[in-house]
């Protein structure tokens, strides 16, 4: 009698441990990785917060004339519509670029920005072959 309750009790904590572990283990899908959820808030936050500035500014608006580069987020940070320069969490980078690269966050391209997946591409979070 003991030795089968014995017997349960293991594989009941087992089964325990086993369960745990597949909680705390990362799922491998890109996706679904903290990451990449992370960078396509931050894109949605970018997005929304430039659109917000081109509603209020339709004189001065971020649109293909603006250039890429070191200076691009400091109208957007003094008007407060970023109080930092955004970070992308793949690349640790906020550099904003016009082509994709390692070591940029952002890509600015005809008018809008895109993120830089941790491969130094185009942000494709539905993986449908087109940059979201």
């Amino acid at each position: 009698m003991h030795n089968h309750r014995n017997t349960l009790i293991v594989g009941a904590l087992i089964l325990a441990v086993i369960g745990g572990l597949l909680i705390i283990v990362p799922r491998s899908g890109d996706a679904d990785t903290p990451s990449h959820e992370s960078l396509a808030a931050e894109l949605k936050t970018v997005r929304r917060q430039i659109a917000l500035h081109n509603w209020h500014h339709p004189e001065s608006p971020y649109d293909q004339t603006i250039r890429p580069g070191p200076g691009f987020w400091k109208p957007l940070i003094k008007a407060r519509y970023f109080r930092g320069a955004p970070m992308n969490v793949l690349q640790q980078s906020s550099l904003i670029v016009d082509s994709p690269r390692m070591g940029a966050g952002w890509v600015w391209r005809d008018g809008h920005v895109y993120g830089i997946d941790e491969h130094g591409r185009l942000y494709d979070a539905d993986g449908d072959g087109r940059p979201d």
